[in-house]
């Protein structure tokens, strides 16, 4: 029987809502994407198990990791054949059986914008019975054909085991994060995560908000489009300019400077002209690879687009970037 969570209505009707958006049977709604991450590697594993994670995953991940008590592998990034080895290497080397084990990693890589390659990943899961978590928060909403996150983007929804994700982001909601999986799945969940039994939850109008928005993303599909448009031409007009620009497939646009301080204080020099773009450095970034990471949105008109490259091209020269 489960445990007497604190949830009304509005919680539950969220939960069908991410359910369905993500194709699975369940869902459980948390206070953050950090709280369900955290919760998720709490509760699936345990000491006598093994994670392997991507080694450019999040930093909810890594605490994640290390409060689950079991052992970690950091897989070397979007390359299914260390993950191959890694776990072949594991199961034949470790001392003591381990009852479980795991591979997660983000769907859209936040610092990036590319995605994993889970048809590779699934191939490896499936062939030693590992189970598969993948973090949507930087892809529900806006990859994939109707932006139902990085399985449908690559084909394989309803194959990964469990998806977490936030409601913070292309959702537009207050705050919340989530865990979608199967029924069984979800009842482990709420048994047994602390953060959803002994944590404060959403509020009933946050979750009712958030649910509005998650049907709105589901079946409207005019801003998914405006979106993907307005990313597409502020990326191709960066690189018609000269910028180095990793190929993202969403809204995440890192525009890579290479020196930390040219990359801050090219950020300072676009915010006093107008326009927003966070620089980013070691240790978030790899050494030597400080970066502007923008962030697109169909909110952005044309007017916004064209200033931004404006910007971009006459503060470039004058910072010797172009």
């Amino acid at each position: 029987m489960n445990p007497p969570l604190a949830t009304t209505r509005a919680h539950e009707h969220l939960q069908d809502v991410l359910a369905e958006f993500h194709g699975t049977e369940a869902a459980l709604v948390f206070s953050s994407c950090t709280a369900a991450n955290l919760a998720l590697l709490d509760t699936v594993v345990g000491s006598s198990d093994m994670i392997f994670s991507d080694e450019m995953h999040h930093a909810s991940i890594i605490d994640g990791c290390r409060l689950s008590r079991a052992q970690v592998a950091r897989v070397a990034h979007r390359q299914a054949g260390s993950l191959l080895a890694s776990m072949t290497s594991s199961a034949t080397t470790s001392t003591g059986r381990q009852e479980r084990r795991l591979f997660i990693t983000d769907g859209i890589f936040s610092m990036e914008g590319y995605s994993a390659l889970l048809p590779d990943v699934l191939e490896v899961t499936r062939k030693l019975g590992a189970m598969t978590a993948v973090d949507e928060c930087h892809a529900a909403g806006v990859v994939g054909a109707t932006g139902r996150g990085t399985s449908e983007l690559h084909g394989c929804m309803g194959q990964i085991d469990y998806i977490t994700g936030t409601l913070s982001k292309a959702f537009g909601a207050v705050g919340g994060g989530y865990i979608c999986a199967s029924e069984a799945r979800i009842a482990r969940l709420r048994q047994r995560a602390r953060l959803a039994t002994f944590s404060y939850s959403m509020s009933p109008a946050a979750a009712a908000a958030a649910a509005t928005a998650v049907s709105l993303a589901r079946h409207e599909l005019d801003s998914l489009e405006r979106l993907r448009s307005v990313a597409k031409r502020f990326r191709q007009g960066l690189v018609q300019l000269g910028f180095k620009v990793i190929a993202s497939e969403g809204p995440i646009t890192p525009v890579v400077i290479g020196d930390a301080r040219k990359a801050e204080s090219f950020s300072a020099a676009l915010e006093s002209a107008g326009v927003y773009v966070p620089a980013l450095a070691f240790p978030v970034v790899p050494l030597g690879e400080a970066r502007l990471r923008a962030q697109l949105s169909a909110a952005h008109s044309d007017a916004d687009i064209e200033l931004a490259l404006q910007a971009f091209e006459r503060l470039g020269r004058v910072h010797h970037l172009i």
